[in-house]
């Protein structure tokens, strides 16, 4: 019972704090969080329908701003934390999407290929990631960004890695180490 009471009291915080915010206010909570954040935790940029999620590492900010430009204002931020690296993930559904049925999705498609080129990106079908996210969350820090967009399968996933060491970097020194095991032995 208390649980359930924290867990509908932390979702009606997060749904206040929320509505509170508008255009440009949800900047400062964003710039504010970015020093601390690192490898493993996750930035999402959310179309609208997108509901209040109620995990305990989970926090949400409403932007009160259309996907696109919160998503360059995101990548403008995050290239100015040396200490990060993102990898992007878009919804695989978008791919699927044609202009008569959504008639911005070509357009969208098209920003996002001219947005993340230069990242690491990967397309995942959308009931894949929300569960990943749902499980990240029970340990590491999920920020969302909820935009005003209404253009299904238009969310955006920002997996943080480490800015200064790369996975090559990260596979010599495991491979360095299990073979100075295996010498010893």
């Amino acid at each position: 019972m208390k649980k359930k009471l924290l867990s509908l009291l932390t979702t009606l915080a997060i749904s206040v704090f929320s509505i509170s915010l508008s255009a440009q206010e949800w900047h400062e909570p964003f710039k504010a969080q970015l020093p601390f954040l690192g490898h493993r935790n996750w930035i999402l940029i959310v179309d609208k329908a997108c509901p209040v999620m109620s995990s305990q590492g989970i926090e949400m900010l409403y932007t009160g701003e259309n996907i696109e430009t919160v998503v360059n204002y995101t990548l403008y931020r995050l290239g100015q934390q040396k200490h990060l690296r993102p990898v992007i993930y878009t919804d695989k559904e978008l791919e699927y999407l044609d202009s008569l049925a959504v008639p911005k999705a070509q357009y969208l498609k098209q920003f996002y290929n001219t947005a993340f080129d230069g990242y690491d990106r990967k397309s995942v079908w959308h009931d894949e990631i929300f569960p990943k996210i749902n499980k990240i969350s029970e340990q590491f820090f999920v920020l969302v960004l909820k935009t005003n967009t209404t253009i299904p399968y238009s969310s955006v996933f920002i997996e943080l890695d480490c800015g200064y060491w790369n996975p090559e970097s990260e596979q010599s020194l495991r491979d360095t180490i299990k073979n100075n095991k295996t010498s010893q032995q």
